[in-house]
């Protein structure tokens, strides 16, 4: 929803779908606002820039179900999403009509996450094609651990396909996947 012509509003649905040492499945929505601006460089290469404030992953707990690790009992619950308020600043530019490089700088606080509540951030690059296929790399900061992951996704006309691994020298690998709806009104 465009708020005037560099400052717009959205709104982002999403089925998550989690696997870390048992299967958890729920939607969730983020709302939020960015300010997009570019500006040129000596070369006459174009930047773009944005800034965007938002809540993200407000919905209801996640079901999960599994097995232990010695695969003998069954587990079964709910478990609340990674609820948080972020801040993200990226620059990305096109290098060819159809070749795209990103950078972004992203900061925020858990709220929702017992007992993991508290301040994170981290940075990332992102290489796009056509605008269609993503490739992404970063590093991250939660609770005093190192998070590295990479991921790869799949844009076009508003729908989303997402997955990516993450890996900490402190925590259990995780894989995610999410599919999403993002509509600009």
């Amino acid at each position: 929803m465009a708020l005037s012509r560099k400052l717009s509003g959205y709104i982002r649905g999403s089925y998550l779908m989690s696997s870390v040492g048992v299967t958890a499945r729920g939607v969730a929505a983020s709302v939020g606002v960015a300010y997009e601006d570019n500006f040129r460089l000596a070369d006459d290469q174009v930047v773009y820039s944005t800034m965007a404030l938002s809540l993200d992953n407000i919905g209801p707990k996640l079901s999960y179900r599994g097995r232990t690790s010695g695969g003998s009992t069954d587990v079964r619950g709910k478990v609340s999403l990674p609820s948080a308020l972020a801040l993200r600043a990226g620059l990305h530019t096109a290098l060819t009509d159809d070749h795209t490089l990103g950078l972004a700088l992203s900061g925020g606080y858990f709220y929702h996450l017992r007992p993991y509540y508290g301040l994170y951030g981290g940075v990332g690059g992102e290489y796009l094609w056509r605008q269609m296929i993503s490739l992404r790399i970063g590093a991250s900061v939660q609770m005093r651990h190192m998070i590295y992951s990479a991921g790869v996704g799949a844009h076009y006309k508003g729908l989303f396909l997402q997955t990516a691994y993450t890996y900490s020298p402190d925590m259990q690998q995780r894989g995610t996947l999410s599919l999403g709806l993002s509509y600009t009104i």
